[in-house]
């Protein structure tokens, strides 16, 4: 029976807790496509970012720019 009183608490995180699309955020005047790796689908890598100009060595990134093209704000990116 106790279960069944958190069912409602958990239910509400899965509507409010979406993961929308990110990567490293990048400096101002930098473009995205020159500074982020491209994974095996196309996409930006979530979480590493290239260190050199030549694009050969990247760092993994603390900081993130959101993409909110399906989805608004969220309890994830307000945290």
């Amino acid at each position: 029976m106790p279960i069944l009183l958190y069912f409602p608490t958990l239910q509400s995180f899965v509507v409010t807790g979406a993961w929308p699309e990110h990567h490293c955020r990048v400096a101002d005047g930098s473009l995205v496509n020159e500074t982020i790796p491209v994974d095996k689908h196309g996409g930006y890598v979530k979480c590493e970012m290239y260190v050199d100009e030549e694009r050969n060595k990247t760092e993994k990134c603390s900081q993130w720019q959101y993409i909110y093209d399906d989805i608004g704000p969220t309890i994830i990116t307000k945290v």
